[in-house]
């Protein structure tokens, strides 16, 4: 189930590791890419150590997973990108080659690259941040202020009216595909606040019957994304093609493409025709 981020035997880390093993488990991101081997499965420590200058590499070791930790490498060094055997992909489509546990985990690692490439320094008084022992943060030695990892809070909201769904397509979705309304929490508003505020901007509707029904971490780069239903209260479609380029009122039998089935928008869609049946 989706709830549960982190698969079974998995257990939090936050140190700098100096001794990695050679089974133990690389995360290397370029970006949202994730550092693979050609076969498609993660490399271990014993791939890459005769290419990483340890003077000049950060290796924190953000978990374990079946007695093997799992280290976050940053920067990957040219040598690796360079090399034959390697080869990135975006994290989102590595669901297609990494079984659930290692893509859950890949995904927790590049929210934690991300915090960790954004707050070398301090952001109030600009000193070099150095690691704080006793959780994962970060601590100011001038200033002493702390820096904890950063998640951004967003809704998604299935849409409905009687048996039709509505969906919607950013100019930046593939071809064809629609998905479910999405947005930003905004600062001293409430989620269900933002449900009804993301709707009426996006396509001008009101909803009424805000509910609430399943979380999923987004990491691109560090989203929490927090699933509601929601019924047509009021009001006709009407988009400004800026943010959206299409909105439309869909029937069961006749959806258009839809996201990956690992997305929260696939899983609130599934779930409301299995609850329709």
């Amino acid at each position: 189930m989706i709830e549960n981020f982190k698969p079974s035997g998995f257990i939090s880390q936050h140190a700098l590791c100096k001794d990695p093993r050679n089974s133990d488990l690389i995360f290397g991101f370029m970006e949202n890419n994730l550092l693979l081997l050609k076969n498609g499965t993660l490399p271990c420590w014993d791939d890459v150590k005769q290419l990483i200058d340890k003077e000049k590499t950060e290796v924190y070791a953000f978990g374990t997973w079946k007695d093997k930790s799992c280290l976050l490498v940053r920067p990957l060094p040219e040598t690796i990108t360079s090399q034959n055997n390697f080869f990135f992909r975006h994290v989102r489509f590595c669901h297609e080659t990494l079984d659930d546990a290692f893509f859950r985990i890949a995904g927790l690692g590049r929210q934690l690259h991300y915090w960790r490439s954004t707050h070398l320094y301090c952001g109030r008084c600009g000193a070099k941040m150095l690691e704080k022992i006793d959780e994962r943060a970060k601590l100011c030695p001038h200033c002493q202020f702390i820096a904890y990892p950063q998640l951004y809070p967003c809704i998604i909201v299935l849409v409905v009216q009687g048996s039709k769904l509505l969906l919607a397509r950013s100019p930046h979705f593939q071809p064809g595909m629609y998905s479910t309304l999405a947005g930003f929490i905004e600062p001293g508003e409430s989620a269900e606040n933002a449900v009804y505020r993301e709707v009426k901007e996006e396509v001008k509707i009101a909803v009424k019957n805000i509910r609430y029904s399943l979380s999923q971490p987004w990491p691109f780069p560090n989203s929490l994304m927090l699933g509601f239903y929601a019924e047509h209260d009021s009001g006709e479609i009407d988009i400004d093609g800026l943010e959206l380029e299409d909105a439309q009122w869909f029937e069961p039998n006749k959806l258009p493409p839809l996201p990956n089935p690992f997305s929260i928008s696939r899983l609130l869609i599934e779930k409301h025709l299995k609850e329709k049946q």
